[in-house]
């Protein structure tokens, strides 16, 4: 790797589906918790775990209220938030927290940072953290995680080589473990919706299958395709070159529309339309509005620099670009550019975050640097901007920013208010 730079979750997420191969199906839940210990702060796993103080200690009020509960926000993988708008009139550092391995991207709520520290010997290390101060509440020891943990209801979700794990968000113990490769992870209604090894609905309750669906069910898509919620009975599977529709009470296939291109996992939905990215075997990249119910496809913007996921809020479609200006903003119901909305930004890396009318990015500078900018989802003035070590996507509560930096990918920072 170019300059030493350390693995992230880029670069590991894409060997999760050759991993797969090792996992069998569901075994039922499994009450062995004991194998899965808290760490202590003396023990010999120390060396691999975080300290109990922030690097950085916290200097300015961070508020802890709300929740970015899951990697997109919500079921419907929006990456956005209309009950708050984030800091208004820049921002300062609340804290930070550096640790001794490649850390897993946060979620935030209840108070409570929660992610993964990568440990030695293909372990790792679920972590909470203050989100007011920064400062360590628990870690428990486990394999390596993949994918972004998911928190519902009082408890932390995270999938792993060992399993699904359900940890207690107050205490770091661990309720229960389920024999199944949860990369992708949606709760709803007392069930946990997961693809992976197994596409299926966990019902949280009894810790069991509700119902498993295999290849003979997601044809081309198969269990390792993304995975949203499109309604309260039916779930959207993007993956390969297909998506699917299937009933969230039964599993069951609703229908499966082959798709000429590729078709990434991280699909968005917003009422009856699914917004995809796609790319063809070309190399075009284009962003396509779905009717999901209908199979009907509305409009698609073919833009040759879209880079990552898209977010979508307020009526519109944000996407990151590899050039300037960094960011597009489409009419969500025509596929449009956005009338009046122009932007200096710099290539975004990683998916927008929006929070209220404000798009948040980071526009790496140097290896190391960047530039994150507050923009005003309305017309792209750039609100505010705060240079630091490039970070992925924040995630945004109330008047903070949370974001782990990208560069060696060992540090989560909190900005704030002034």
């Amino acid at each position: 790797m170019e300059n030493g730079r350390k693995s992230t979750r880029r670069q590991w997420i894409a060997t999760v589906a050759g991993v797969a191969g090792v996992m069998t199906g569901c075994v039922g839940s499994d009450r062995q918790v004991e194998s899965t210990t808290v760490v202590d702060d003396d023990s010999s796993a120390e060396t691999t775990t975080p300290s109990d103080q922030p690097t950085t200690a916290a200097t300015n009020s961070v508020p802890a209220t709300g929740s970015w509960p899951m990697d997109g926000v919500n079921p419907a993988n929006s990456g956005s938030t209309a009950n708050w708008n984030g800091p208004a009139d820049g921002i300062t550092k609340g804290w930070d927290h550096s640790f001794r391995g490649n850390i897993y991207e946060p979620i935030v709520a209840d108070g409570v940072v929660f992610l993964g520290v990568e440990a030695s010997e293909g372990r790792a290390t679920p972590t909470a953290l203050d989100a007011r101060t920064g400062e360590k509440l628990w870690s428990v020891e486990q394999p390596k995680p993949y994918g972004s943990p998911t928190y519902h209801d009082g408890m932390f979700y995270v999938g792993s080589y060992g399993g699904l794990m359900a940890i207690e968000a107050d205490t770091g113990e661990v309720s229960w473990k389920f024999d199944t490769t949860a990369v992708r992870m949606v709760p709803h209604d007392g069930v946990m919706y997961v693809s992976g090894s197994e596409f299926g609905a966990i019902d949280l309750e009894s810790q069991e299958f509700r119902w498993t669906a295999g290849y003979e069910t997601t044809g081309e898509i198969g269990t390792f395709g993304g995975l949203l919620l499109a309604s309260d009975d039916t779930l959207l599977v993007p993956g390969d070159n297909a998506i699917g529709a299937f009933d969230a009470a039964t599993g069951e296939a609703q229908w499966i529309r082959d798709h000429g291109d590729n078709v990434s996992p991280e699909m968005a939905v917003a009422g009856d339309v699914a917004y995809l990215l796609t790319t063809s075997d070309a190399g075009t990249s284009a962003i396509e509005a779905y009717r999901w119910g209908a199979d009907e496809t509305l409009w698609t913007y073919e833009d040759a620099q879209l880079s990552s996921t898209m977010s979508v809020a307020n009526g519109r479609v944000y996407a990151s670009r590899a050039e300037s200006p960094g960011l597009l903003a489409l009419d969500a119901e025509t596929g449009e550019q956005l009338p009046g909305f122009s932007t200096d930004v710099g290539p975004i890396s990683g998916r927008p975050s929006v929070a209220g009318d404000t798009v948040y990015g980071w526009a790496p500078a140097s290896d190391i640097n960047g530039t994150l900018s507050a923009i005003d989802g309305t017309t792209g003035e750039i609100r505010w901007t705060y240079t630091g070590e490039s970070g992925f996507p924040p995630q945004i509560l109330e008047d903070t920013l949370y974001y782990m930096e990208d560069w060696n990918a060992d540090r989560i920072v909190a900005l704030t208010s002034p």
